[in-house]
C-alpha cells in the first residue's frame, strides 16, 4: 500500500525538522534524530508521551513530502 503524501528517505537521511508518515497515513513531528554505530533512533509523537524507534541507517522511512519538499527549497535560497 502506498501513501501519496509520503516519500521514501533512508533514515541516515532523515533530520529533526522532517515529519513521518505513520501506517494509518498520519503525519506525527520528529521530535529528535540521533545516530551512532550505523543505527538511527528516531523519536517522534508529542511531548508529553513521545515513541522511539531503531533503524539502520539504510532503512528505509516515510517521510510527509510537503515538509521536506519546503526544507529542501529553502536550503537551495
Amino acid at each position: 500500500m502506498s501513501c501519496k503524501n509520503g516519500v521514501s528517505r533512508y533514515a541516515k537521511q532523515v533530520i529533526a525538522d522532517d515529519e513521518l508518515i505513520t501506517v494509518g497515513h498520519k503525519s506525527v513531528p520528529i521530535l529528535a534524530v540521533s545516530r551512532a554505530f550505523g543505527k538511527t533512533t528516531i523519536t517522534y509523537g508529542d511531548m508529553n508521551k513521545p515513541k522511539q524507534k531503531i533503524f539502520a541507517d539504510n532503512d528505509n522511512v516515510v517521510i510527509n513530502e510537503k515538509v521536506y519538499r519546503q526544507r529542501i527549497k529553502t536550503q537551495q535560497v
